[in-house]
C-alpha cells in the first residue's frame, strides 16, 4: 500500500473511524436511550453485531489479501463465482422461490 501502511492498518484505521462515527451519529441524534433500551431486552443483539463486525472485517482482509496476492482481475473473478454460487444456494437451501427458466438464464449470465 502506499505510505508503507499494510493493507490490514488502513482496514483497522477505517473499521475504527467508522465504529466511532456511528457511536457520535446514535449520541448527537438523541436515540442512545433507545438503543440501549432494545439491547437489554434483545441480549443476542450483544453478540450479533459484533459477530457481523468480524464477519465483514474478515471478509475485506481476505479480499484485500486476494488483490495484494493475485490482482484484481483476479479477485473481481473470485468474487463474482463468489455472489453466483451464493444465488444459487440461496434458492437451494431457502425454498419458496420458484428457480425456472428465467432464473437460470439469469445466472447463466451471471456465469458469462
Amino acid at each position: 500500500m502506499r505510505g508503507g501502511v499494510t493493507a490490514t492498518t488502513l482496514m483497522a484505521r477505517t473499521n475504527a473511524i467508522g465504529a466511532v462515527t456511528g457511536v457520535v451519529g446514535v449520541l448527537l441524534s438523541g436515540d442512545m436511550s433507545s438503543v440501549l433500551s432494545y439491547a437489554g431486552e434483545h441480549p443476542r443483539l450483544l453478540l450479533l453485531v459484533p459477530g457481523i463486525g468480524l464477519s465483514l472485517a474478515l471478509s475485506v482482509l481476505f479480499y484485500t489479501d486476494l488483490v495484494e496476492h493475485s490482482g484484481s482481475v483476479v479477485a473481481v473473478g473470485v468474487g463474482t463465482l463468489r455472489k453466483s454460487a451464493s444465488l444459487l444456494l440461496s434458492y437451494l437451501l431457502f425454498p419458496g422461490k420458484a428457480f425456472g427458466p428465467v432464473r437460470a438464464a439469469g445466472l447463466a449470465l451471471l456465469a458469462v
